[in-house]
């Protein structure tokens, strides 16, 4: 059982959108095909610019488009045609102008360095965008499992309460109904007076466990500083919440008797503050009163 807890708490604190998987940097091989296609467009642009004007100005308007591409977008697919292209220019210039052997020859060698250095940026850059990524995704994992309490298997209270004010946040833009519980044990204090303090805790952290394998998968549960704990239950009503908390008093039965009080937002509050609020009164009451389950809504018509 609580192995089953441990996974349903893994599963809730995974992130809802996984990051892509880095690109492998380009081969040797596609670096070849790309200094192939340099020098093949380098010698058809330099023979259409020398027998036309008009390429000579297609060729300068393609440049420019290029790079801008290769600034706006910098991958690897737009930067190679902008390399190519300014390359084929210079080429194309240099045969127009008719220079000679030896100038040629060192317009040759610059031509070749550029477009080494500017394979090897692009080479560059992709490995070091693989390696960004890799670690964002893995710094991702880390705080995703920082958030989770190990001796409960559920979500700290500060984690808890990251995810209660998104989901408020949520609820009111888009006025969309959650459910707020908030449970404690009944009895707390007699529990820990007869079990002891450190096997009244694994009872509690026990529950939690159990509580989360009736919960769905978009359900988050976390734990309290005092031994309460909070259950958001996202696109639930009220009735929906009472179902659940049912749910969760009959997995948890033999372990813990639990009391709840449930909110609704927007209904009841629509702050992360004001929800927390009003469940613990409605909690309080349930206490005294000795009732399994309470609402604000109900203790209002009350």
């Amino acid at each position: 059982m609580a192995r089953a807890g441990s996974k349903r708490a893994a599963k809730t604190a995974r992130p809802a959108k996984r990051e892509p998987r880095p690109r492998t940097p380009s081969s040797t091989s596609d670096a070849a095909l790309c200094l192939l296609l340099l020098l093949t467009v380098a010698g058809v642009a330099a023979e259409a610019i020398e027998l036309t004007g008009k390429a000579r100005l297609l060729m300068i308007a393609a440049t420019g488009l290029s790079l801008l591409i290769g600034v706006w977008r910098p991958r690897i697919w737009a930067t190679i045609p902008a390399v190519l292209v300014v390359a084929a220019g210079a080429a194309a210039a240099a045969y127009a102008l008719r220079p000679s052997e030896t100038a040629l020859r060192w317009i040759m060698i610059a031509g070749a360095i550029v477009a080494a250095l500017g394979f090897g940026a692009i080479w560059v850059s992709s490995l070091l965008r693989g390696v960004y990524r890799r670690m964002r995704e893995n710094r991702r994992v880390i705080e995703a499992l920082t958030q989770i309490d190990p001796a409960t298997g559920v979500f700290k209270p500060h984690a808890g309460r990251d995810r209660l004010r998104a989901e408020v946040t949520r609820a009111v833009r888009y006025r969309r109904p959650f459910t707020l519980l908030v449970g404690k044990a009944k009895g707390w204090q007699t529990e820990v007076e007869r079990r002891g303090l450190n096997a009244a805790q694994e009872v509690f952290a026990e529950t939690l466990r159990t509580a989360t394998t009736v919960l769905r998968n978009n359900d988050i549960i976390a734990s309290e500083p005092d031994y309460s704990f909070i259950v958001v239950l996202p696109e639930t009503t009220a009735e929906g919440g009472e179902i659940a908390a049912q749910h969760i008093q009959e997995a948890v039965q033999g372990l813990l008797d639990v009391q709840f009080g449930l909110v609704q937002c927007p209904d009841d509050g629509a702050t992360e503050d004001a929800l927390l609020r009003e469940a613990y009164q409605a909690l309080a009451f349930a206490e005294m009163a000795n009732l399994p389950l309470i609402s604000r809504r109900a203790l209002n018509a009350e």
